[in-house]
Order: C-alpha cells, then structure tokens, then sequence
C-alpha cells in the first residue's frame, strides 16, 4: 500500500526498449558486449562520462562477479547516496537506483547511456528530480516528488490524497482493510491530523510532523483490530493509550495526546525538527 512509497527507496529505473521487430535488444547496440570489452558496467560509464566532459567521480564497480552487473555513483552533498546503474540480465535493461529518500523518486524509460550518465551527474552533484529531468529529458517526475518540490504543505495533501485513494480499493476486502478505510477518512476529517505527514506500517497509521524519512515518532497511532476495534499507541509504542470503539473515537484520542506546539508538517527529517 502507500507505505511502500512512504518508506521505500527512491528508485529511477531506466528501461531499453524492445527493437520494434520484437526482439529483446537493446537501442544502444551490444550493451552486454561493450561492458564486456569496457571490463566493466563502471568502466563503460566512466567512458560514457569522459565522451560527454561529465565528472562522476570514483565510479564504484561490482565485485568480480557483479562487475558486469551495476556500477555506483556516489552523491558529493549530505544524504545524497550511492546512485546504482544495474545492467539487466538479459542486456536489454539499465536500472538506475538510489538509497536517497523515497520523495526524491523518479523513473523513466530511454534507450539512450548517455542520458543516464547525465541524469547520474545531476544527482551526484545534488540536483532535485526536476532539475535531474532538465538535463535528462526521459526522467519522469512522480506526483509526490512533484508536491515535494513544491513544500511541505502540497506533500502533505497529496500523500493524504493518495493514501486515501489507496485504501479505498484494497486488493481484497477484509475487516482490517474496511477498518483502516474508515480509519483513514476520519484522520483526514480531522484539522490537527490532516496538517501532519500520514503514513501506514504494518497496518497501523501514523503520523509525522516532518514530511521526509526518516519520519518524526512523536505522536500516537493507530492500530487497526481484526475485531473492528482500534487500538491507540503512545509515540514510542510501548505502551497502549486506549482500545476505542469507532475511528472517530481514536483520532479524538490522537488529538488529545498530541504533543505540545504540533503544527503542520514541516520539510525535512526528523533530525531538522
């Protein structure tokens, strides 16, 4: 559910497409075979990286048996993290992932290295998605990372918009699923709880008061029961609040233990509050 994109690594996948006789081959001819002659995926983006004056840095290579698998970028500003190229199995796909914050998530489908190594320039060096697809035009932008950008007040109602989408069709109707929609749609009736950051994990929904992981634990959550009951934890989860009976009456209990001064969510980790 959202919580994958709530605590989930921001990954941008880049995809060769199928030549159009249908074939599982690369656009960019004999990709396997040139990180083959290059000895490496590291070395065939280094060498991509020379062709275009762009720095990468120490690219780091796989081990000797994933040295034809991936390569690593590492980011040169604060929690910027390794940016991963990863060669497909079968030479037809180029995977680029981060370990960086799900917000700053982007994807994008090319059949073209020398986009990817410009779109791995711009992330080393600190660049936002937006600013990542300036240089590198097949970088699609996710809606989140988008509200992102634009401040913690539009993430905040579009992560709430998409939890609530997300939980409205659950894969399978159960009482957890019915419970945690209802749950959901009283959180977000409710002015105090609607301003911070929500995010479920292991069918609990949360509350942050920061809008990037690692998310805030200072305010209480709730748990939904197999019974239709909903248990009301203390920040820390180690000790239970109250069992209440209906989802108003445990976002009433959230309200009522919310620490002191909490306003609306504000941009950052919880290590910026």
């Amino acid at each position: 559910m959202v919580e994958d994109c709530a605590v989930g690594r921001h990954t941008l996948l880049v995809t060769f497409e199928p030549q159009s006789d249908g074939q599982r081959e690369p656009r960019e001819p004999h990709l396997h075979a040139q990180a083959v002659a290059a000895g490496s995926v590291a070395a065939l983006v280094q060498q991509c990286a020379a062709e275009l004056d762009l720095d990468l840095g120490d690219v780091r290579c796989g081990d000797e048996r994933n040295r034809l698998r991936w390569a690593g970028v590492v980011g040169t500003v604060p929690d910027r993290k390794e940016f991963r190229v990863v060669l497909g199995a079968s030479g037809w796909e180029l995977f680029v992932s981060t370990d960086a914050p799900p917000i700053e998530c982007v994807s994008g489908r090319t059949g073209d290295l020398h986009e990817v190594v410009r779109a791995a320039a711009a992330w080393r060096r600190g660049a936002m998605p937006r600013e990542v697809k300036a240089v590198a035009p097949f970088v699609r932008l996710p809606e989140l990372a988008e509200a992102h950008s634009r401040g913690p007040a539009d993430a905040v109602a579009v992560m709430w918009r998409l939890l609530r989408d997300r939980v409205a069709r659950p894969r399978v109707e159960s009482v957890l699923n019915l419970s945690l929609r209802s749950l959901v749609e009283a959180a977000h009736a409710e002015p105090k709880l609607s301003l911070l950051y929500p995010f479920t994990s292991h069918w609990t929904l949360k509350f942050s008061t920061c809008t990037r992981y690692p998310y805030s634990r200072n305010v209480p959550f709730i748990e939904p029961l197999s019974d239709g009951r909903l248990r009301v934890h203390a920040p820390t989860g180690r000790h239970i609040i109250k069992v209440a009976d209906t989802a108003e009456q445990a976002v009433g209990l959230v309200v009522a233990n919310l620490p002191a001064g909490c306003g609306p969510a504000v941009a950052g980790t919880v290590s910026d509050l």
